[in-house]
Formats: C-alpha cells, structure tokens, sequence
C-alpha cells in the first residue's frame, strides 16, 4: 500500500534573490481562462497571467427599468501569482489572486434603441497544494477508471482521513503538472455535493486530486495527488468499498 505522505523537498538549483514580474497574456474563450502556471527563474518574483475575451449575455425578454436585455460583456482575468522564495518543503500551500473587470458593450435595450454601461470588478482567490512527485509513490498518470485494477492489496488503499469519516475515497481527476509539481487546486471551502460535479466549472476541474466520498453526500477534497488504482467517485470495487 502507497504511503499518502508526500511531502519531501524540491532539487531545484538555487538563484539569485533579484526581483522579477512577468507577464503571459492571451486571448482566450471564457471556458479557457485557466493559466498555465510555473516556477519563476528567479526570487522573489511575483508571476501575472492575463486572459482577455468578449462574450455575449443575455438578461431577458423583455426591457424593464432601463436594463438592456442582450450585453456583450469584455472581461479580463489577472492572475497574480507571488513568489517570495524557492519552493523547498512539500506539500506546499500556494495562493493566487485573481482580479476581474468586466465592461458592457454596445448593451442594446430593446425597444429604446438605448445604451447602457457598466463596469464591474472583482477579487478572489484560489488555493492550491503543490506535491513534488516521488519515485516511491506510483501517481495516476491517466483519468481515473470506474473498475479496480487487480486485487485489493494491489492498489493504492483508502485515505485515513476518509475511513475515519465512514467515507470511501476516490478520484475526481488528477491534478494537473506545471513545472514538474503536482498543483491540487481547492474548489470552495473543499466540499462539494454530489449533484454539483456536472455543472460547467467542475467540469474543467475545478475539484481535483483524491477526494473521500459516500452516495448522496457531499465529496471533500483531500488536496493531494491521485494514486495509481484509484477509482473515480461512485465506483465500486468487487470487495463493495470505493478503492478497497
């Protein structure tokens, strides 16, 4: 049985400690928005993605109080993404802030032939573990399966935290790599129920990593890697208990 113990340190070169911002821009769907993040050259460094796009809303039928009914909506996300030092002791806790400003164009009210805008901006955050891979730990390095892979001894066991809950565990997806880390994002305050795992933005895998899990409850995110043999959330293995 893999160890869930990750944490072990980073064998990067060490660099000069000299300031440093850069910048990735792109234009992108707004399904597309998420950055793809790396380790700067130097620290501290402070990181920014910029992802720009136009989409169009629309907010009903009919015109009342003023209010246009279609808006073609300009948005731009910046990712701020700070660096105060090396990255040596793992599992780390990484926070980015990512800023927003949306602008109403050419908002049509129908009926009026009135124009309308806006600006609107917002702030918020996304927490992220990052795990450095481990030869003695086997990561799943595909999309988890619905059926186990061999026999119980063989994969890669429950989570402690999830048998102590009752839950099974599980793998919604794994999280994915930037510059050769593991990046474990938390959706929320890390539990989401069930029915929540169609919507639009857990499809682009808002929730990720092994989670602990039990029908009609809600999934809690452990924040860590997927393991070779875990089974994706509402599988069942042959013994009767999601991974083993």
């Amino acid at each position: 049985m893999a160890s869930s113990h990750l944490g072990l340190a980073l064998a990067l070169p060490q660099t000069p400690k000299t300031a440093s911002i850069t910048t990735a821009t792109a234009t992108v769907a707004l399904s597309e928005t998420k950055p793809t993040y790396h380790l700067p050259a130097t620290f501290p460094s402070t990181l920014t993605y910029v992802s720009t796009g136009i989409r169009t809303v629309t907010l009903g039928s009919t015109p009342s109080a003023g209010r246009p009914t279609v808006v073609s909506v300009a948005w731009t996300t910046s990712t701020i993404d700070p660096w105060p030092a090396l990255p040596t002791d793992f599992p780390l806790t990484h926070v980015v802030t990512l800023v927003g400003v949306e602008d109403d164009l050419d908002a049509k009210n129908r009926g009026t032939g009135a124009t309308a805008t806006a600006r609107r901006t917002s702030t918020s955050y996304t927490t992220f573990v990052l795990w450095k891979p481990v030869d003695a730990v086997e990561f799943l390095t595909g999309e988890p399966g619905c059926e186990a892979g061999g026999e119980e001894e063989d994969g890669p066991g429950p989570a402690r935290a999830c048998e102590e809950m009752g839950f099974q565990t599980g793998c919604r997806r794994q999280c994915p790599v930037f510059s050769g880390l593991y990046w474990c994002s938390k959706y929320g305050n890390g539990q989401v129920k069930e029915a929540q795992l169609s919507s639009p933005g857990l499809a682009e895998g808002g929730v990720t990593g092994r989670v602990c899990w039990a029908e009609g409850h809600e999934i809690m995110q452990l924040m860590e890697p997927c393991l070779e043999g875990d089974l994706q959330p509402g599988c069942i293995s042959d013994e009767g208990n999601g991974n083993g």
